[in-house]
């Protein structure tokens, strides 16, 4: 593994063209807290490029990137930026990531879009290795995998950028497709998700679910007679057994909820 603390540190301007322009930088945007630290006491980290076959990849540093282009765009500061450059390939760019993450503040997901990355572009790649590279117990690279695996890249993209939060990610994750697609376009619309919103996009497809079933049932109407609401595990039960297609026994649970 190369030591990074050896490499050299260099100031570049923070608009450079080696470095990656802003819209592709898939990250949390800086809070004003953590922008006035790079202007006092200033950037005490140097961010991390790779250099590989003829092109410039950012390892990690892409809060601090950030921050420093804030500052010059609002001529609060030059806009320098400190780095280190080290001849590696993408997959230890990943890595390094990784790595860097690791040592800071723990990100679930920013784990999971690295480890998700480094098993498709490395196939000699395991949870082993990776656990190994990032000083992480495999258990950890598992858990992670696990937790996220299906969570949509979209939905992953946006919780980086801080328009969703992660529980909502992982609720969204859980969803069908035409729930997913729906809180997407709240998504494209709002430019944030919240947790109640994903929440009220399932119970409304739900009931617009059952309702479109009742007539095929038999039933004239999905209003309750003796109950002026259903559990969320009814609500869930009657969802599956219209996905499985079971419709007598759909019919039956229907007929049993309205005559409790």
């Amino acid at each position: 593994m190369i030591d990074i603390s050896k490499l050299v540190v260099s100031v570049w301007d923070c608009d450079d063209e080696r470095l990656p322009l802003s819209r592709d930088l898939i990250r949390t945007p800086p809070d004003m807290a953590f922008i006035q630290s790079m202007i006092d006491p200033g950037q005490l980290e140097p961010i991390l490029v790779c250099f590989d076959i003829g092109s410039f990849f950012l390892a990690f540093g892409r809060r601090r990137l950030l921050a420093a282009r804030y500052i010059k765009a609002n001529n609060l500061g030059a806009g320098k930026i400190l780095v280190r450059v080290v001849e590696a390939s993408q997959n230890d760019v990943v890595l390094f990531g990784l790595i860097e993450n690791a040592q800071r503040n723990a990100n679930g997901i920013s784990d999971y879009v690295a480890i998700k990355t480094l098993l498709k572009r490395d196939k000699t790649a395991t949870y082993k290795s990776i656990a190994k590279a990032i000083c992480k117990t495999e258990a950890y690279i598992k858990t992670i995998d696990r937790k996220y695996a299906k969570v949509p890249d979209w939905t992953l993209e946006a919780t980086l950028q801080g328009k969703i939060a992660e529980t909502t990610a992982i609720l969204v994750g859980s969803f069908r497709p035409a729930e997913q697609r729906r809180c997407r376009d709240i998504l494209k619309e709002k430019e944030k998700l919240t947790h109640e919103e994903a929440q009220g996009i399932r119970r409304f497809i739900q009931k617009e679910a059952v309702a479109s079933m009742m007539p095929s049932l038999g039933l004239t109407s999905a209003t309750p007679t003796k109950q002026a609401f259903f559990p969320r595990g009814d609500i869930d039960k009657i969802a599956e057994l219209l996905e499985a297609k079971k419709y007598p026994e759909l019919r039956r649970l229907v007929v049993q909820l309205l005559t409790r």
